[in-house]
C-alpha cells in the first residue's frame, strides 16, 4: 500500500477534483478557478519534494481542465503523452527512473487501456461497478508489469485485489481527510 499512501497523482487528482467542485459549486468563473488550481496544484506538488508521479499528475490535471477550459475533448492519452514529454524536456533523465516510468505504466492502464476494455458500458449496478473496478485493478497491473520486472525482477500478484480493497477505502480517508 505504499503507493497509496505516498504523495502521488492520486493526491494531486483528489485535490483537483476538490477544489473545482468547490470553486464550481462557488460559481467562481472558471478561467479564475483554472488559476486558482494551478497555483495550488503547484504548491502542493513543491511542498511534497516535486515527486514525479506528482508532477505528472499536475500537468495532466492541467490539460484535463483547460480542455473545458478551451472548450475542447480531454484525451487521456494525449495528457498523458504531453506530461511525459514536458517532464522529460525538463530531466532528461527521468526516462530512466523507475517511478517515472511506473507512474506511466500505471497512468496509461488506469486512463488508457482499462477505458479501452470496459468499452462504453456505463451502468450504475453495483456488480458492474464491480466488473470495472476488477478490470481496471487488472490493466493497471499489466500495465506495470514490464516496468515492475525490469526494476525489481518481481512483481506483486496480489496487488490487483488489494488495490481494489483498499483505494477505495484510502481516497474516502483522504477526502474526509482533506475535507
Amino acid at each position: 500500500i505504499g503507493h497509496i499512501l505516498a504523495v502521488s497523482g492520486l493526491h494531486v487528482s483528489i485535490i483537483a477534483a476538490l477544489l473545482m467542485t468547490v470553486l464550481n459549486v462557488l460559481k467562481i468563473d472558471r478561467r479564475i478557478s483554472f488559476v486558482v488550481m494551478d497555483i495550488v496544484l503547484a504548491g502542493f506538488v513543491l511542498m511534497a519534494n516535486s515527486p514525479v508521479s506528482a508532477v505528472r499528475a499536475a500537468v495532466m490535471m492541467n490539460f484535463f481542465y483547460a480542455a473545458g477550459l478551451f472548450r475542447r475533448q480531454n484525451d487521456s492519452l494525449n495528457s498523458l503523452s504531453a506530461a511525459a514529454l514536458l517532464i522529460s524536456i525538463a530531466n532528461p533523465y527521468c526516462i530512466f527512473d523507475e517511478g517515472f516510468l511506473l507512474s506511466l505504466a500505471g497512468t496509461f492502464g488506469i486512463a488508457v487501456f482499462a477505458p479501452l476494455m470496459a468499452g462504453r458500458e456505463n451502468s450504475d449496478k453495483l456488480s458492474d461497478i464491480l466488473k470495472r473496478d476488477m478490470l481496471t485493478g487488472l490493466c493497471t497491473a499489466a500495465a506495470v508489469f514490464p516496468v515492475s520486472m525490469l526494476f525489481f525482477d518481481e512483481t506483486s500478484v496480489i496487488s490487483p485485489i488489494t488495490n481494489i480493497l483498499l483505494v477505495p477505502v484510502c481516497t474516502a480517508a483522504m477526502v474526509i481527510g482533506l475535507i
